[in-house]
């Protein structure tokens, strides 16, 4: 199972790839999400019926299913006879919400069977987050050496002004300040940059690289591996 997005409390779409499902040609494909994960009603993606899965399915439906004493959604998958082994492995992308945070056991669960029971069942156990904000860091990874650190990211929810953007590297990294540019259609202005501020983790007592005499057995840090961005708030003319 996967998913190329996956922010809280939307509907995204999650690929689950069918890759074998035993000797036996099943006529139903349930898949269980973790808990808080809910299919929709209809929980093909549009167009599934008439595309990839034309001929093989004819319905997918959301139900409410005990399953290891948790009640979890299930995505229950009729197929037009039996499925063609052959046909696999096979691509079924499905619509679900998301929870608000990724749940404490994110593991998916399929189950297969015909009209005289079950066939089998397979488990997934890491999975997709649940993801708030989406980001990117894109570098020259050149061994020490100062290069260019572009930071992309993509908040779903508005930052408040003199909100906090907190960015922290391998613990063996230097992310050093000030910021030289912002892309932006927006036109935001540069963020404040700090890497003293007490909101920092900072190294909680590990050894850092320039200790004469480190702890054994415990991982070195750089304390500027991390830094901290404040966005200014603007007024009307931009200032």
């Amino acid at each position: 199972v996967a998913a190329e997005r996956s922010p809280p409390e939307v509907v995204i779409e999650a690929a689950v790839l069918l890759a074998a499902v035993g000797e036996y040609a099943p006529n139903r494909v349930d898949i269980f999400a973790p808990s808080g994960f809910r299919f929709l009603p209809n929980c093909f993606s549009p167009g599934q019926l008439e595309g990839v899965l034309k001929g093989r399915f004819v319905s997918c439906k959301e139900r409410q299913t005990l399953f290891q004493a948790k009640i979890l959604s299930t995505a229950v998958m009729m197929t037009k006879d039996l499925l063609d082994l052959a046909s696999l492995p096979l691509t079924v992308r499905l619509l679900l919400k998301t929870p608000a945070i990724t749940p404490a056991v994110n593991r998916w669960y399929a189950r297969v069977s015909n009209r005289h029971g079950l066939l089998g069942w397979g488990m997934q156990k890491k999975t997709f987050p649940v993801r708030p904000m989406q980001m990117g860091a894109y570098f020259a990874a050149m061994s020490l050496s100062e290069v260019p650190f572009i930071l992309e990211v993509k908040i779903r929810y508005a930052l408040p002004h003199g909100g906090h953007i907190h960015v922290a590297g391998p613990r063996m990294y230097q992310l050093r300040c000030p910021v030289t540019n912002v892309l932006s259609p927006l036109g935001f202005a540069a963020p404040s940059c700090n890497n003293q501020d007490p909101i920092l983790t900072g190294c909680w007592g590990l050894p850092t690289v320039n200790d004469p005499d480190p702890t054994p057995g415990l991982p070195l840090c750089d304390p500027n591996h991390e830094l901290l961005l404040t966005f200014p708030q603007q007024d009307a003319s931009g200032n």
